[in-house]
């Protein structure tokens, strides 16, 4: 068996997050003043009525979170959480409505400017698509802690379907 330390899986990571940035040119550095403008042009011509599905991946857990939003209100929210033994999703569970924000356009937002305020994350990208545009990739580079970075800290957060409401 081959050992691997924790300081050459972070820098694999780095160095996969940086090949993938390199592959995708939309992401990008992650700003307050970004996100702040995005969420405008998002707050200016919103979409109130969709459904979202949002995977977080990090290397503890991997789960979707199925969102449906209704003239700006969660009106239906579950989690899956991926189980690695059976190679599939578990039973989906009901979300309250705090603990389904973050997982809504408002609450992706929030989410990366949460992260820039106080995650202690040394690299924080964001890819932005849509119109009006909001937060479809989020790639949380592990926290740092004394200038070194903590592994199994670093996160990946994709809109893998969003689906406005027909007019």
């Amino acid at each position: 068996m081959i050992h691997v330390s924790a300081w050459t899986k972070i820098s694999i990571l780095f160095l996969l997050v940086g090949l993938f940035s390199a592959c995708n040119s939309n992401l990008e550095s992650a700003t307050l003043q970004l996100m702040d403008s995005s969420e405008a042009l998002w707050q200016a011509d919103p979409v109130s009525t969709y459904s979202i599905v949002v995977e977080v991946d990090r290397p503890s857990d991997r789960r979707r979170n199925f969102i449906t939003v209704e003239k700006g209100q969660v009106v239906q929210a579950t989690v899956s959480y991926w189980n690695a033994e059976s190679k599939q999703w578990d039973t989906p569970y009901d979300l309250n409505q705090e603990q389904a924000f973050p997982f809504t356009v408002p609450g992706l937002f929030d989410m990366v400017r949460g992260e820039i305020r106080g995650s202690g994350r040394g690299d924080i990208r964001v890819q932005l698509s849509g119109d009006p545009p909001f937060p479809r990739l989020i790639v949380l580079g592990p926290v740092l802690l004394n200038g070194q970075p903590v592994g199994g800290t670093e996160a990946t957060v994709i809109v893998d379907e969003f689906e406005p409401a027909a007019p």
